[in-house]
């Protein structure tokens, strides 16, 4: 799924209540950086006038990965025995929305950068930052929230 090298964004939790106390932050970040995978409104493109390639995530697939984040954020603040079952669960879903995503931004950041040596830069300031820090930020995300999750499965 995402080919970026490993990253630590945060110490693992070691108990299922510091995992549930640390899952919600990261989630609340993953939630505004799958908001932020709209394309940016402002017209620019690769190119002469033609669109980036459609997102990797559908808007309905989208919207389904926001509301299921909003759930496990909501199972994540409960008390409920089957918290962690239920919170891998909506995680797994989660995540396999998410799985076309790092190749998508990486073949995006390739796509702008080629074409910002033939177009002299015009497109980098308008898309790359856009597409470099979605990938960035759910990568890291994503990798914090499997470590979370894992500590949950493991309890």
């Amino acid at each position: 799924m995402w080919k970026s090298p490993p990253v630590q964004p945060l110490l693992a939790p070691s108990t299922a209540t510091e995992a549930f106390t640390t899952v919600v932050p990261v989630l609340e970040s993953l939630s505004i950086a799958v908001q932020d995978l709209a394309r940016p409104s402002a017209h620019g493109g690769i190119g002469h006038n033609r669109p980036p390639d459609e997102c990797a995530l559908t808007e309905e697939d989208r919207e389904e990965v926001l509301e299921k984040i909003e759930e496990a954020k909501k199972v994540a603040k409960s008390t409920e025995a089957d918290a962690p079952s239920r919170l891998t669960t909506l995680w797994k879903q989660i995540k396999e929305k998410l799985g076309g995503i790092g190749q998508w931004t990486l073949d995006r950041v390739n796509d702008f950068t080629s074409e910002a040596f033939k177009e002299a830069g015009k497109t980098v300031g308008k898309w790359l930052p856009h597409y470099l820090l979605a990938h960035v930020a759910i990568y890291s995300l994503v990798k914090a929230a499997d470590q979370i999750i894992a500590v949950l499965h493991q309890h």
